[in-house]
């Protein structure tokens, strides 16, 4: 099991809230590929973004922040919510 860390900021740089954090959750779940890798899903409302850890399985360590991102921003791409939310992997 490979552990990325993402960060999603919104366009208006509003500040997240807990409600978002678990919607985003639920987004990135209701969007995934079942045979994608993704194994588990935390997030975490900050002052300026929304903090995701994501597992997932399959692949090398080397390929996860890559594959992580991709499923991320395929989600949020897909839900009116977050679509125009920037996700990166937090350094």
């Amino acid at each position: 099991m490979h552990i990325v860390r993402l960060t999603l900021t919104s366009p208006d740089r509003r500040p997240p809230t807990a409600a978002d954090a678990h919607v985003l959750k639920d987004v990135l779940w209701a969007h995934a590929d079942p045979f994608g890798g993704l194994e588990h899903v935390q997030s975490r409302a900050r002052q300026d973004s929304i903090d995701l850890v994501v597992f997932t399985s399959g692949g090398s360590g080397d390929n996860a922040p890559a594959l992580s991102l991709a499923i991320c921003s395929a989600a949020i791409a897909r839900s009116p919510a977050f679509q125009s939310w920037h996700v990166s992997v937090a350094g």
